[in-house]
């Protein structure tokens, strides 16, 4: 396994902000300015039809200690992370990213890497390797919907996404994020939303973070799914 070289891939600030501009508002705490959190359940509903972004297969991510899963919405905005600090369940949840479907966008992500590639280590020294170009099995990952709840629903149904995730557990560093947008759809109540990519909203990018701060474009992927979020009042 081999460290990724990142000196010819690195991006200016000014570049990656025009061609990421969903990065830098995912900044933000997890809740909004003095919004009540409220506890949610996660069900991800393209599993069956093979999402790219797949659960662990054991079923709906319950915010708190029994799975040390938190899920919870802020105000408007959705958060999903699948460990807790301090916390350990009978069986620690995950979520599978699959980057099987690697995309060529040179103007975009001018490091973007050219599958097949070898597996990369991220930044931190943690152990374990990201495929790049495959399955991930991943413990540590952080889902983020920005105003998956408002109301009303933005006129073009659209939201922010960020999926954090970590190669193993790390509760100082985020290691690689990806960075896309996805559609909201009403759920059976006022309580339930549907996050769904949608036939043209399924291309996100790939960032590693290193740790120098540098963000580093390593490509963008096809990555359909569809999640459910359930408020639990």
């Amino acid at each position: 396994m081999k460290k990724l070289s990142v000196r010819f891939i690195t991006i200016s600030a000014f570049i990656f902000i025009i061609c990421l501009s969903l990065t830098d508002s995912f900044s933000i705490s997890q809740g909004q300015r003095g919004a009540k959190m409220v506890p949610a359940s996660v069900e991800f509903l393209s599993d069956a039809s093979g999402g790219n972004v797949r659960s662990d297969g054991l079923g709906p991510y319950v915010n708190g200690k029994s799975q040390c899963v938190k899920a919870n919405v802020s105000g408007s905005n959705f958060y999903l992370r699948t460990v807790v600090r301090r916390c350990v369940a009978a069986e620690p949840r995950g979520i599978d990213i699959d980057l099987t479907n690697a995309l060529g966008n040179p103007v975009e992500c001018p490091g973007f890497i050219q599958c097949p590639h070898d597996p990369i280590e991220d930044s931190f020294n943690q152990p374990g390797t990201l495929n790049v170009c495959g399955l991930n099995s991943l413990e540590d990952v952080t889902l983020w919907a920005i105003r998956l709840f408002a109301d009303p629903i933005p006129a073009n149904q659209l939201t922010e996404v960020r999926i954090e995730f970590n190669v193993s557990p790390d509760f100082k560093n985020t290691a690689f994020y990806l960075s896309g947008a996805a559609y909201i759809q009403t759920g059976i109540s006022t309580n339930e939303r549907i996050l769904t990519t949608g036939a043209d909203r399924a291309e996100f990018y790939l960032v590693m973070i290193t740790s120098s701060g540098e963000k580093v474009c390593l490509g963008n992927y096809y990555l359909p799914f569809t999640i459910k979020v359930t408020k639990e009042r």
